[in-house]
């Protein structure tokens, strides 16, 4: 009998990563996190800046680190519902709610009053997905 290996994908590793957060496990834990600090810092947004991230995933981290290390606001849009009701838990149990919100949805969500849309890996970035972007951003920034 020929053996068969099970991976995990994204998905089911960062629900299993939430929940080991809100078990107590830190965030800190978190694969990947130091690397969200540190470009957080390296993309020098000024607190009060407003971001939206499109696909956040069941561990908004990038939105995290971008509160806590520079005091960026933001809010996800997860387009798969389980992920999106455990990051809207996750966040609320980190304490975070006054500035990280998640929303159900993809990008047709995005709000006109975000400052940066920043985009997940695995949200695909289309077409169809850039031109809503030129239609609903206040500054769209380049010759496209």
């Amino acid at each position: 009998m020929k053996k068969t290996q099970t991976t995990l994908g994204g998905i089911e590793i960062e629900i299993i990563t939430a929940n080991e957060i809100m078990s107590g496990t830190p965030i800190e834990s978190y694969p990947w996190y130091d690397c969200f600090c540190r470009r957080a810092l390296y993309e020098d947004m000024a607190p009060g800046t407003k971001v939206t991230q499109v696909g956040c995933g069941a561990v908004p981290v990038r939105l995290i680190t971008l509160w806590t290390e520079c005091g960026v606001e933001g809010i996800g849009i997860e387009q798969v519902l389980f992920c999106s009701d455990l990051a809207t838990k996750l966040i609320a149990y980190l304490g975070l709610s006054e500035h990280i919100k998640i929303v159900h949805g993809d990008e047709s969500l995005l709000p006109l009053s975000e400052d940066v849309v920043l985009y997940s890996p695995q949200a695909k970035l289309k077409l169809k997905l850039q031109q809503q972007i030129r239609k609903r951003m206040k500054r769209w920034q380049g010759n496209y």
